[in-house]
């Protein structure tokens, strides 16, 4: 999956949830800065990260395969 199309995926979840990028950034405790480097460079998202995503109701398996090194299929 492209950058591209991971950073589209972030945004629906914020969507999805009702949510906007300072408050996740608040939920993760790191700056906005910081949130927008990790969702143009998802891989820079820590496990910490990603769990807490997921306790505000995220669907991270793209970024949890990402990590992991998996292949990522597009469908």
């Amino acid at each position: 999956m492209s950058k591209e199309n991971l950073i589209l995926e972030f945004k629906i979840q914020l969507l999805r949830l009702g949510l906007n990028k300072p408050e996740i950034a608040e939920k993760l405790g790191i700056s906005l800065p910081t949130l927008n480097s990790r969702i143009k460079d998802p891989q820079r998202f820590t496990i910490y990260n990603l769990k807490e995503l997921k306790k505000v109701g995220f669907n991270y398996d793209y970024y949890g395969k990402l990590l992991s090194g998996a292949k990522i299929s597009s469908s």
